[in-house]
């Protein structure tokens, strides 16, 4: 079977959209389908600016008109990654349509920029309702199937497949202290992890805040916030002035350290207020470490608390509903621990590279 994939990022470039069909196409790859990766890095084909795709929207019809114009019918299946086709395009080969989120969701969480967002929703809708009658759609979490489904794309053609995770790769560690000292990290503390991009919709002003509180009722807590983006210099700004020295600032990893960094921590933290996976790449990593997971309290995050692998947060938790968390999660850390990794097993790659094949 040849397949042609079309995504707008790809390793080494690019995050969670990257991610997902990279060890898609690598497992498919081992099978023994014949995989053309079509992305502005390539490997197989290049298409668009990684650049213009950094500068936002624009970028990215620039690289989707490219697209329109491969010959679709070289293959057997066609799998598209969030596409922004602004051209109708006709071609009787099966289509897999991949939404990893939708502009529409982050309008409604209100994330910044909230205009950008509001109008790349109405391209958004134009686009996927002019896909073939033959696509069939797939959302990285029931919210983003909702999300489709919304846009008034019929609910038969629309499927759940959850984001998997490596369980070989990413799984717990006993020895933590000679992990930490390999990578800078406090040896002796009770590690609390956030990885990820720095911006508005991670909320890394409430994790922080929420972190002080924490750190009240366990004084050998560290946080350690690893990743980039338009809110750091202004969350590091913030940390200082609640005096907290037991933050650290991690800035970008290496890709062959996310493992490491994940088996070190003894707890995991994500409060964003909108994600797209279901669980988003970084929670799925998280728990196949191992890792207890405080949460915010979105419909992605749910899986925390089904089953029974940390603590979901309520908007402005306060010091005392802290204190519970703590507690919560100092009784129940083996438990969860466990929990979670049992989790990441029912989501390995090669179980959601299946999943994907199945629905053609």
């Amino acid at each position: 079977m040849k397949i042609l994939v079309c995504v707008q990022e790809y390793p080494p470039e690019g995050s969670g959209i990257a991610n997902v069909a990279h060890n898609i196409v690598k497992i498919w790859s081992d099978k023994g389908l014949e995989c053309a990766v079509c992305s502005p890095t390539g490997p197989d084909i290049i298409c668009g600016s990684q650049k213009l795709i950094k500068s936002g929207l624009f970028g990215l019809i620039h690289y989707w008109n490219k697209v329109h114009r491969l010959n679709f019918e070289d293959y057997d299946l066609v799998w598209l990654h969030n596409p922004l086709f602004i051209k109708r395009f006709v071609t009787n080969k099966p289509i897999i349509c991949t939404m990893n989120s939708t502009y529409q969701g982050s309008s409604e969480a209100k994330t910044n920029p909230e205009l950008y967002y509001r109008f790349a929703s109405k391209i958004e809708l134009h686009c996927l309702k002019n896909l073939p009658p033959q696509t069939k759609f797939t959302g990285v979490s029931q919210k983003v199937a909702g999300e489709i489904q919304s846009y008034g794309i019929d609910k038969g053609r629309i499927k759940y497949i959850p984001n998997g995770v490596d369980t070989k790769l990413f799984h717990p560690q006993k020895d933590k202290k000679r992990l930490r000292r390999i990578l800078g990290i406090p040896e002796e503390k009770k590690i609390l992890l956030c990885l990820g991009r720095i911006t508005d919709q991670k909320q890394p002003l409430e994790t922080v805040r929420l972190f002080s509180y924490l750190s009240m009722n366990c004084p050998q807590l560290h946080l350690v916030m690893v990743g980039k983006g338009d809110l750091f210099e202004k969350t590091k700004l913030y940390a200082r002035k609640r005096g907290l020295n037991n933050v650290t600032f991690y800035g970008y990893a290496r890709e062959e350290d996310l493992p490491k960094l994940y088996a070190c921590a003894d707890y995991y933290i994500i409060l964003s207020k909108y994600e797209g996976g279901e669980p988003p790449l970084t929670l799925a990593e998280a728990l196949s470490s191992g890792l207890p997971s405080i949460v915010s309290d979105i419909p992605n995050f749910e899986i925390v608390r089904k089953y029974n692998c940390g603590a979901v947060i309520e908007e402005e938790a306060d010091l005392k509903y802290s204190k519970k968390i703590m507690g919560l999660l100092e009784k129940n850390r083996g438990i969860y621990s466990k929990n979670a990794r049992k989790y990441a097993l029912s989501i390995d790659w090669k179980k959601i590279s299946e999943s994907y094949l199945k629905i053609t």
